[in-house]
């Protein structure tokens, strides 16, 4: 990507009575960068939009394009430079796919003047980088919502433009479609055209964005790369929603996964428990998640790397020790685990299994100020240390809580 600066946004501000819709926006785009706009609803990403476009003014600051001021350019200056799709294009439904996308050559055309076979090539090319040429000749009204989103890109490219802004690109599209879209823009930007778009979809956004913005009520949140921007606490709140977000290990994409509404009463009244889990193996992420998504401070035992739970306590930023596969826990690890169990209000063993690698996490709930076992079948099943971790386990079952696993919310929840 080149580090030229085509577009210059400068201490932005704009408001519609008492209601600020964007205050003191500042920002630098570069050419051939493909720029996300991300927030939730009446955030002031289509304002923002509007306002870059030149369709409206705002009440202070200026726009650079290439060094021009957008407000002192005319429209049809403007349309050479910057074209835009709407959310929802306006779509004349009753004309051929050719004719419209031949309307965005109006700009380079004076009054009453035909088009030239330049013109003719330029939107032959838009049409075939959009994957539109194949039905050039059908009206618009006989199209798909995602064929007649790719027809509006193929128009906004015939304008030639240095700048494209795209209002939710994907909206109302499937899957298939979504990707066909970003693809494409992926694809123009490697060409040098510089992009602006709203998503409200933030996987997309995080996969094809060279940046993000995030916006709230107005302001610019955060700013920068999409793992740097869409961290769980810009999540929270902007959104107003716990996510989980993380990179996955194949792909090295984002993952976000966002499972609930704030309640923060219920975050209050557990924020001050801490919740200690024992697991391995993958018995505990559940759990793990479960505890963190009510407001718990939850910890863990020693984990391997490697381990699921391992991944789930490190996705849930859970403090706990932790080892290299197929190696004994140390004494350093073992000693900061007695720690956590004795910090915890109530620790809880998960149905996982234990050999002589990790006996020691079984030995460490000794410490324990309450102890629950999950059970739902014999320990002697999950013991590999020939009978030590049973008879490890048969001394705290004597003073713990032992439940079901269908039991085990309800028996957290009253602590």
């Amino acid at each position: 990507m080149s580090a030229t600066t085509i577009l210059q946004i400068q201490n932005i501000h704009m408001a519609f009575g008492q209601n600020e819709l964007l205050q003191d926006i500042n920002l630098e785009v570069l050419k051939g960068e493909i720029l996300g706009l991300a927030g939730p609803n009446g955030s002031g990403k289509s304002t923002l939009l509007n306002i870059i476009s030149g369709i409206i003014k705002p009440q202070h600051g200026n726009i650079k394009l290439d060094n021009d001021s957008i407000n002192v350019l005319s429209p049809k200056q403007r349309a050479l430079k910057v074209a835009m799709v709407q959310q929802t294009p306006s779509i004349p439904y009753y004309i051929s796919v050719f004719d419209f996308v031949m309307l965005g050559r109006n700009p380079h055309l004076r009054l009453l003047q035909w088009e030239s076979e330049k013109d003719i090539e330029v939107a032959i090319r838009a049409m075939e980088l959009t994957n539109t040429d194949m039905f050039c000749n059908r009206r618009l009204g006989s199209l798909s919502g995602g064929e007649q989103q790719r027809v509006a890109i193929a128009r906004a490219l015939t304008q030639e433009p240095t700048l494209l802004l795209l209002d939710e690109p994907t909206a109302n599209l499937d899957i298939k479609h979504q990707l066909e879209i970003m693809e494409l823009v992926k694809k123009l930007s490697e060409q040098g055209l510089t992009t602006i778009t709203a998503l409200h979809d933030l996987s997309l956004a995080s996969r094809f964005c060279d940046r993000i913005a995030l916006l709230h009520s107005g302001k610019i949140m955060s700013l920068g790369a999409p793992f740097d921007v869409l961290t769980k606490e810009n999540l929270e709140d902007s959104f107003s929603v716990r996510s989980l977000v993380y990179k996955d290990p194949i792909t090295d994409l984002i993952v976000m996964n966002s499972f609930s509404t704030m309640n923060n009463e219920e975050t209050v009244n557990n924020s001050q428990k801490r919740i200690h889990v024992i697991c391995g193996g993958g018995s505990g992420s559940r759990l793990m998640y479960h505890l963190r998504d009510i407001g718990f401070t939850v910890t863990a035992g020693v984990l391997s790397e490697g381990d699921s739970d391992y991944h789930t306590a490190e996705v849930l930023d859970i403090v706990f020790p932790h080892e290299l596969p197929f190696t004994a826990i140390k004494e350093e690890s073992h000693n900061y685990h007695m720690d956590l169990v004795a910090q915890a209000d109530c620790t809880i063993i998960t149905e996982t299994y234990f050999a002589n690698s990790n006996l020691l996490n079984l030995e460490a709930a000794n410490n324990s100020n309450k102890l629950i076992l999950v059970e739902d079948s014999d320990f002697t099943a999950r013991d590999y240390t020939g009978g030590e971790a049973s008879s490890i386990y048969s001394a705290l079952r004597k003073r713990a809580l032992v439940v079901r696993p269908k039991d085990l919310l309800k028996e957290i929840s009253q602590l």
